[in-house]
């Protein structure tokens, strides 16, 4: 229980976090972001991370498809690699209205 209540929290802040995300996006715009993992949805296909900057906290959201290229440590990995409180890049662009993850790197 406790954990689908988490689960059901994790995605609505993922999705509230890509619409404000990609309405300051062009259609086709890549971003990248350093920052400390927030959440990964536990079906693998949602990541958020948080970083500061210039004293303010920037959060960015992002979908994870089976395109998305993850490495950990210089190593091919999967999503579920990534965990909340590591220290990634996102890199991540706008598409049919949503932000897509293409790359997370964990060093």
């Amino acid at each position: 229980m406790r954990r689908s209540v988490f689960s059901a929290i994790t995605a609505i802040f993922v999705l509230l976090l890509l619409a404000s995300t990609a309405m300051s996006m062009d259609a086709g715009m890549t971003r990248s972001m350093t920052g400390k993992v927030i959440g990964v949805d536990e079906n693998g296909r949602g990541i958020s991370i948080s970083s500061m900057v210039g004293g303010q906290e920037i959060v960015a959201g992002a979908i994870v498809t089976d395109a998305t290229v993850v490495h950990v440590k210089g190593k091919k990995a999967s999503i579920m690699d990534i965990k909340a409180g590591d220290r990634v890049t996102l890199t991540y662009c706008y598409e049919k209205n949503d932000l897509y993850a293409k790359k997370v790197v964990k060093r």
